[in-house]
């Protein structure tokens, strides 16, 4: 499980993650700015958990079944990891 989350991060920063890097690179030159910075990033935090969620309860149900796993055990137990 961990080798494929670690696959799905370069997997991110190869296509998705270079972009994003690229554009995000300012350190704020205020108080005010510092906190717009860290609630953008923020935001960008919760999609990703939300996304990560979303993904790992798609495979829950597809692959719990087989696993003889229920599918609450699963997500709960992928949720604690992101969170």
């Amino acid at each position: 499980m961990h080798s494929l989350c670690k696959l799905q991060v370069v997997n991110w920063i190869s296509t998705k993650g270079e972009q994003f890097l690229d554009k995000h690179t300012e350190i704020g030159d205020s108080v005010g700015h510092v906190k717009t910075l860290q609630e953008e990033f923020e935001n960008f935090e919760n999609k990703a958990k939300v996304s990560n969620v979303l993904q790992s309860s798609e495979k829950c149900v597809t692959g719990s079944a087989s696993k003889g796993t229920s599918v609450k055990a699963y997500f709960l137990e992928t949720l604690q990891d992101i969170l």
